[in-house]
Order: structure tokens, then sequence, then C-alpha cells
């Protein structure tokens, strides 16, 4: 039995113990290895010469921690059969920990991924404490007590009510509510605010954003309206958006997929709208993200970004759903692959280096999130593209979990300044937004589980 099951094995029977945590692998005359934070276990780098503090450092592969169970660590790792692997238990710190010294490169990774799946593992076991079972009565009925755009999608993503009936409350959106407040404010010449793409977030690109999250029905007049003018002011000749063509000569990708995503939500059907899907395509990086600095002349970025990522995936996902099939939808679900790996990679939300938290703002939960990343809105595109459940997002997943409040709600924990036609909820508080996400990826996620 290699090191990587005999690990996995030994933390699927005993998760909780998280034996994993005090495993330490040695290198030379320090303990190399990850450090674990808090209940998510946020890691990062670290080392820890003998007698010396913990400090960061580019090596090490193992997870720190107290109260280790020294004889069952022993026990787990005679059960994997690797040459010249040395056991000893040596004393670190205040603390005694299992340090194994690898024999050559190879194990070292061998035991990388052991020590990596068995966190990962930590996170699916302590999702079952808080799973959609929990949802009550309570939650739901106050999701429908909410505005038309969260009862419908609480009604087809919760209740599993009939289409019929889900698509009646989605088209009250254009009715009464937000949805009927943001087209009312709509200008006599199509746009809101005055502005295409300025001011944020009151113009016109933001708030046919917002009316395609509400879930605005396809057709509705007044989007149409707005989904001309988009494309007619920045459809640009390498076919994207490109609203700055004083200062840039080349489109600018995030704009161009929540732009993509917007026309195709609302059915406007355009050949331009190929090209702007192509384009996106096009602009997919190496590593399999997007990156608007990444466009010639835009700063050079050799780095997927969060942001971007998430906007062209979304944009290329309402584009398969739009076009349903030929060259570029074929193309669009090519790259789409590349994009969510991408997201893989970085488990939603971290560093793929260093396994830190890439930044504080991913894990802090908003609605409307304009272009803006969070973990959140990662998974619910997940859910939402038909993707396969990954252990990769069982990070994202736990984090969602640790921020139910004890009635079983989300609150609305980040906003992004700019301005607004109206809030829709308070910030720090209950959020049906952030609540009705959470609830739908977790029935997601137990539901691919069980399969």
């Amino acid at each position: 039995m290699g090191p990587i099951r005999a690990l996995h094995e030994h933390v699927g029977q005993n998760g909780r113990n998280q034996i994993a945590r005090g495993i330490l692998v040695e290198q030379g005359d320090g303990v190399d290895g990850f450090e674990g934070k808090g209940h998510l276990g946020a890691l990062r780098l670290v080392q820890h010469g003998p007698g010396g503090p913990l400090h960061t450092t580019h090596a090490g592969i193992g997870i720190q921690g107290k109260n280790q169970n020294i004889a069952h660590g022993t026990a787990l790792f005679e059960q994997a059969e690797v040459a010249r692997m040395q056991q000893v238990i040596a004393p670190v710190g205040e603390d005694y920990g299992l340090s194994l010294t690898p024999p050559a490169r190879a194990l070292f990774h061998q035991l990388r991924a052991a020590v990596d799946a068995s966190h990962r593992f930590q996170f699916s076991s302590e999702a079952r404490l808080y799973n959609i079972g929990r949802m009550s009565n309570a939650v739901l009925n106050w999701l429908m007590e909410g505005d038309p755009s969260i009862r419908w999608q609480a009604m087809r993503d919760l209740k599993g009510s009939a289409e019929r009936a889900f698509r009646h409350e989605q088209w009250r959106i254009a009715q009464t509510g937000w949805g009927a407040q943001l087209l009312a404010l709509q200008d006599p010449d199509g746009r809101w605010a005055s502005g295409i793409y300025t001011p944020k977030w009151t113009s016109t690109t933001y708030t046919l954003v917002l009316l395609r999250s509400l879930g605005l029905p396809a057709g509705n007049q007044g989007a149409m309206r707005a989904c001309r003018l988009l494309l007619d002011t920045g459809f640009w000749e390498d076919g994207g958006i490109n609203y700055w063509r004083k200062w840039r000569k080349s489109s600018e990708t995030c704009v161009s997929g929540m732009t993509l995503a917007v026309l195709c939500w609302f059915g406007f059907d355009d050949a331009r709208v190929d090209r702007l899907a192509g384009h996106v395509v096009e602009r997919q990086m190496a590593d399999g993200g997007w990156n608007c600095q990444a466009a010639p002349g835009c700063g050079g970025a050799t780095h997927g970004s969060f942001h971007t990522t998430i906007s062209a995936l979304e944009g290329l996902m309402e584009y398969e759903r739009f076009r349903g099939g030929g060259a570029v939808a074929r193309q669009a679900s090519a790259a789409s692959a590349r994009g969510r790996e991408f997201l893989l990679v970085h488990r939603l939300f971290r560093s793929h280096r260093t396994g830190a938290v890439a930044r504080p703002e991913f894990t802090r939960f908003s609605f409307p999130p304009h272009w803006h990343y969070d973990a959140l809105r990662g998974l619910d595109y997940f859910r939402e593209s038909g993707a396969a459940r990954d252990p990769r997002l069982e990070d994202a997943i736990a984090l969602v979990e640790a921020k139910r409040t004890p009635d079983g709600r989300w609150r609305l924990q980040n906003r992004y300044p700019g301005k607004t036609f109206f809030e829709m909820e308070t910030l720090g508080e209950p959020s049906r937004w952030n609540t009705l996400r959470t609830l739908r990826v977790l029935k997601w996620w137990e539901r691919e589980e069980a399969e």
C-alpha cells in the first residue's frame, strides 16, 4: 500500500482526528511543512529549525499541528511499503510530531500529495455536519418572502417547483420589485445613468449585468434595446468590446466576457455575438485563465486573474446555452474546461504556489459582485455550468459552510464602493442572495456526492 492510499484510507475512517495535521516531513536539519490555521486550515509554507520559530520558506510538504497522536501516526505509516523510508519520533518546539525523511524527490512529491489529499478530506468530513438537510422551513419561507428575483430561483433550485410555476414568478421580475425598479430607471435612449460602462454601478453595462443576475427573462424590450447599444458602441475590430479606443488598441477581456453573458442571456441574436465569443476564447492564457492585463499593450500579465476568468467563464457558459452547437460553441466548451481547471488548481480562492488565501475579499461574499470574484461566485458557476464534483472544491465548500449563522442563513459580508440606484440588502445583515446561492450550491454538492 503506497503512502497516498494509506493516509487517505486512514483519514477516511477517522477524519475528525485529523492525524494528517500531525505529520511533519523532515529534510536536512529543519522540519519543512504547511502550517494549518483555524477552522479552514489555511495553508502557508513554513520551516521549523530545531528549537527555532516558524517562518516562511519555499520548501516543505507537511502539516504541523498540536496534540498529535504519535503512536497512531507511526502505525499508519508502517502500512506504507516504501523502501528506505525512515520513521522517527522527533521533538518539534513544544509539540511532538512524526518526522519522515524521504529517500528521493519522487517520494517527496508522493508524500505531498498524500498530505494534500488528507487535508481536503478534512473539509469534506466537516461538510457533512452542515448538509442541506439543515435548510429549515423557516429559512425557505424567508426566501419566499423576498423579491420575485429571489422567489423564482428558490422555487427552481431549492423547492423543485414545476417549470410553469417558477417561470410565472420569473415573469413578475419586470412587473414588480427590484427588476421593475431598474427598468423604470432606463433612459429614453435605452441607456442607464446616461452611460455605457460608467458610472459604476449604475451604467448600462452593470445594470444589465444585475438584471441578468435577477433573472429578467430573455427578450425583454428594454434589455434588448440596451444590448444593441452595448454592441453598437463597444464592438471592436478584434472581435471584443472596447470602449476606450483613444488609448486602447485591443478590447478589454473582462468587459467582453460580461457583455457576452448579458447578450446571450437576453437572447440578442446578432452575428457579432459569435465573433465576441470567439474573441473571449482567443484571449485564454496558457494557464487556462484569463486576465484583462494580458492583452497586447495592457500590462503584460502572464498569470490568469480570478476576476477576469469568472467573467469569461460565465460568458462562455451563456453562449453555449444560447447557440447550442457549432464550431465556436465547441471551442467555448473546451476553453471552459481549461478555465475551470485554472480555478480548481487554485481551490477557488488560494495561491497555487503557497496554498494561502489569494486575496481576503475572495472569502467575503457580496451581492451583486459586479466584476469581482469570490469563492461563492466561483462555486455557483460550477453548479450552474453542470460541472462534475471535484475534491478540489472542498476548501470552498468548507468556507461557505463555516459562514452559516446559527439560524441557517448567510450574511451580506462585503459591498464594493460605487454608485447604486438602491441597495437591495443591508451590509452585515442576513442576505437572501447569499443564502439562496449557498443553499443551492450545497444542494448541488450533496447530490453530486450521493451519485
